[in-house]
């Protein structure tokens, strides 16, 4: 019989003390028979107030929770409460088919034993099932099929013509990457992604650590603008001179959506990889844009490669965890700036070990010789499918917000 119910459950709950140790439990509210309540006030507790709720707080709101347990190692509490599903899970297949055990005993025998080996791959750490039995992914290719017939994009169009025209766009789960030399503009190519999602009715979620809600939004002005019929100028709009007042409030009033949100550093401190995944359970943007990831925060790691290296995997792990597409922007090091119109290569970004291993597409970006209004953008990475470019070229307008590849 497994130990007490209520002290592991109470034990997993207690003994929470940061959110590395959130990270280790596969389980949801569900999962537990007593205590499920008290999980579910600590996920919203940690979406609102970007912390963990303290054993004192917890004890007062849950009295029902057993105070000795408090203490218990974590590790051991998530063992035991794993075997408790697996005997509640197993008690219930063998109490579902005993109307049949004396009546037909060979279908009772094989509906146990096929019962008991799903339970076992449900609550496996190290395996899932291949195939269920279902259509799932016959429907999924029929609707790629059809989608390609009507030139529809599977996942969230990019900003090159040449990626969408393979069918495919930025899928959930993938962390894209682009890293550049200061001044050549990875912020607006967080702005066009961004726009283009929007313009999609994607919701998205931009985190800037550097620049503020406000820089930012007028940019997103300019590009969304343009997408959707406007002309606007970003000088203009910046310095308070030469634009359609009666269009642009026209734009805000119709863009008045809240389907693209933004978070910057702005009394509250340095962002972290902590904040930005409670930002993305809170509001379950289909997209995340991170515009300086090398800005980031992350708690409890203070040597540079393992920052570079924790930093990249755990936000790969924030959207394949909830299916969103991840794009990030980071830094070229100072040495890339001798050759100023060359795309850096992978050796020369900042964090470049984790950004290419955990990355599913990488691109550097860098500005054409004597076209002061193009850039030239390098596919380093396309991970699953043969790469659509190697090089391309981009108008590179971005006072009206033409931002676009030149086919």
């Amino acid at each position: 019989m497994p130990k007490n119910y209520s002290f592991i459950e109470s034990a997993l709950v207690l003994n929470l003390e940061t959110r590395q140790d959130l990270n280790k439990i596969p389980f949801r509210p569900s999962h537990f028979s007593l205590h499920g309540d008290t999980f579910q006030f600590i996920l919203e507790y940690l979406d609102e107030y970007e912390d963990l709720p303290k054993q004192e707080l917890l004890l007062e709101k849950f009295p029902d929770l057993d105070k000795d347990s408090v203490g218990t190692n974590l590790d051991y509490s998530i063992n035991e409460f794993r075997n408790q599903i697996l005997f509640r899970e197993a008690r219930d297949v063998i109490r579902n088919n005993q109307g049949v055990i004396e009546t037909e005993p060979r279908v009772f025998i094989n509906n146990v034993i096929s019962g008991l080996s799903d339970v076992d791959i449900d609550f496996s750490e190290d395996i899932i099932a291949y195939n269920d039995g279902s259509s799932n992914r016959l429907e999924e290719y029929k609707q790629r099929k059809e989608n390609r017939n009507q030139m529809k994009i599977r996942g969230i169009t990019t900003p090159f013509k040449s990626i969408n025209n393979t069918g495919t766009g930025f899928i959930p789960g993938e962390l894209i990457s682009i890293f550049a030399r200061p001044s050549v503009g990875k912020t607006w190519m967080g702005v066009l992604v961004a726009a283009i999602a929007a313009s999609k009715n994607h919701r998205i979620v931009f985190v800037t650590p550097e620049m503020t809600n406000d820089e930012v939004s007028y940019r997103i002005d300019v590009v969304l603008g343009r997408l959707e019929g406007y002309n606007f100028s970003h000088y203009g709009l910046t310095r308070g001179q030469g634009v359609n007042e009666d269009e642009y409030k026209s734009f805000l009033n119709s863009s008045n959506a809240r389907n693209l949100l933004m978070a910057d550093q702005t009394g509250r401190g340095r962002m972290s990889i902590g904040k930005v995944a409670t930002l993305v359970r809170k509001y379950k943007p289909d997209m995340l844009v991170i515009d300086g990831i090398h800005l980031l925060d992350h708690e409890g790691h203070t040597q540079m490669w393992e920052k570079a290296y924790n930093l990249f995997y755990d936000l790969k792990d924030l959207c394949t965890a909830h299916k969103i597409v991840g794009f990030v922007t980071t830094q070229a090091k100072k040495e890339a700036a001798e050759n100023f119109f060359t795309a850096p290569t992978t050796n020369q970004v900042v964090f470049g070990d984790g950004l290419m291993q955990a990355s599913d597409i990488v691109f550097s970006m860098c500005p054409v010789r004597n076209e002061q209004m193009q850039r030239r953008v390098q596919l380093q990475k396309y991970r699953g499918a043969p790469p659509p470019f190697e090089s391309t070229k981009l108008d590179w307008d971005v006072d009206s917000g033409k931002i676009m590849e030149i086919l």
